[in-house]
């Protein structure tokens, strides 16, 4: 299970794959920072289609700079947190 995302635009992109076939895939809004949604995003993408986060075998990230990809990734901390609900 792969879960994905890219920060290469404004809007941005994550994704949920499971081997080949793409489960979602969900594009940003560009006027909202990857910061401020992308971690709620990726919760609801493993939510939506039952994973938790011990069920992702590879996180994937596209960032556009090198210096801007510690903070993209770091956008990623409260999955760390996350717990299923029930």
């Amino acid at each position: 299970l792969i879960l994905a995302l890219d920060t290469t635009t404004r809007s941005g992109s994550a994704a949920l794959l499971q081997g080949d076939r793409l489960l979602e895939q969900r594009v940003g809004d560009s006027a909202e920072p990857h910061a401020r949604r992308l971690p709620g995003t990726l919760i609801e993408l493993m939510t939506r289609h039952g994973f938790a986060l011990t069920d992702i075998d590879l996180f994937a990230v596209a960032a556009s700079a090198p210096a801007r990809l510690r903070t993209k990734a770091s956008a990623c901390c409260p999955l760390s947190e996350w717990r299923p609900a029930g």
